[in-house]
């Protein structure tokens, strides 16, 4: 794959057409494209492994890593009991791990629509108990 084709970095050749649009029309900077696709390739990373992927400076990567997370496109690897997860860089001092963050719209509509479930289900608990209550012969 190409680095530099942030389309196809952003949406696989099988995916529809439409995907591949709305992947082009996003707006990012060549470094953004280069640390986003090397996390969506190759999974969590350090800001120096990227950089080593790449032969780049880290402190050249590093606002890319922050203008991506203000952008909610990527984040910190968390661990169980919510901190962020750190490993050794090639000097021995932790270095933060990041990774590509999911869509949080599709996490909005799931809750969203999990919402209106429990909502549905407890009206019809509630008709049900009703029509139960009618039907008692006295």
């Amino acid at each position: 794959m190409d680095m530099f084709d942030y389309a196809k970095g952003l949406a696989r050749h099988t995916d529809p057409q439409t995907s591949q649009e709305a992947a082009s029309l996003v707006n990012a900077t060549k470094g953004e494209k280069i640390v986003y696709e090397t996390l969506m390739l190759n999974g969590p990373m350090t800001m120096e492994e990227v950089g080593l992927l790449h032969n780049k400076p880290s402190d050249h990567l590093g606002p890319r890593f922050a203008s991506l997370r203000d952008k909610n496109m990527i984040d910190y690897v968390y661990d169980f009991e919510g901190n962020i997860k750190t490993r050794p860089g090639r000097s021995g001092r932790q270095r933060q791990v990041f990774c590509i963050q999911p869509n949080k719209s599709l996490w909005r509509k799931r809750t969203q629509k999990s919402t209106k479930i429990q909502e549905l289900e407890a009206e019809i608990s509630r008709l049900t108990s009703i029509l139960d209550f009618n039907r008692i012969e006295y």
